[in-house]
């Protein structure tokens, strides 16, 4: 798989140690889902990439940066 260069993979063993690892970053680039739940839980900011299933507008956060480029969420 491709790495960015410069970023380091943290690997955790449970939702709760990777907020635990979350709470000490500056931002997060995640899709919709736990994660981005989780940023928002802690205080982190994010760049949120959406899918046509749902849309922000349902369960997204205005503190995170949410893209997408889809029509109406059906979900």
């Amino acid at each position: 798989s491709r790495r960015l260069d410069g970023v380091r993979q943290v690997v955790t063993r449970s939702f709760r140690d990777a907020l635990a690892v979350l709470s000490g970053s500056r931002a997060l680039v995640t899709t919709e889902g736990g994660l981005m739940h989780g940023a928002a839980a802690v205080g982190v900011r994010a760049v949120v990439l959406w899918s046509e299933y749902i849309a922000p507008t349902n369960t997204g956060y205005s503190m995170h940066v949410n893209l997408r480029h889809a029509g109406e969420g059906c979900g």
